[in-house]
């Protein structure tokens, strides 16, 4: 604490001697020493405290701490796991795909042109994706039910050879329907 050599506690002797006087220096310098000692005590015991708490803060953190890495342990873990089973899953549709493409292939070869079945349905096809239907299809229905609005005007000229559209009028009058004639 004090760096106090053996002249300096030489002269305070001294001192304390000469102020004091032979009597009392005794009685003194026991109460001094008892101040001394109950000093160091209660310093001892504020050190001793203090440590006690770092320990036990010390003791804490490493406690947190090995805590910390424990789940962070067990999320590595699980993370690994659901990593491995996802990779799993991943290999198994693979190989279901590649089991699948072998077996059966995804398009089938397109028959040739001249293939009179294939003519047929390419001509469905056209007709169902709204294409025109050709003038033998039109002339093998009757007018009536390709047009069902439309109304034949009953007066046809022989000399008029291009279909005209007149206007004719419904009962109703929010509806306008228009007439061709052939």
């Amino acid at each position: 604490m004090f760096d106090v050599g053996l002249m300096e506690m030489l002269v305070i002797g001294v001192v304390a001697l000469i102020v004091l006087g032979p009597e009392r220096l005794p009685k003194a310098a026991r109460k001094l020493g008892f101040y001394v000692r109950k000093a160091r005590q209660s310093w001892h015991s504020v050190r001793a405290e203090f440590e006690r708490e770092l320990a036990t803060e010390e003791l804490k953190r490493s406690v947190k701490a090995s805590e910390l890495t424990q789940s962070l342990q067990e999320a590595k873990q699980a993370l690994q796991e659901s990593v491995s089973d996802v990779r799993d899953e991943f290999k198994q549709g693979e190989a279901a795909l590649r089991a699948a493409a072998q077996a059966k292939p995804l398009l089938e070869p397109m028959p040739l042109e001249t293939d009179p079945e294939w003519d047929s349905v390419r001509s469905d096809a056209r007709r169902q994706i709204g294409r025109a239907p050709s003038e033998a299809e039109l002339a093998a229905q009757p007018v009536e039910a390709l047009l069902p609005e439309i109304v034949v005007a009953s007066n046809v000229d022989a000399a008029q050879t291009t279909p005209s559209i007149q206007e004719v009028t419904d009962p109703s009058p929010s509806v306008t329907k228009q007439a061709a004639t052939p």
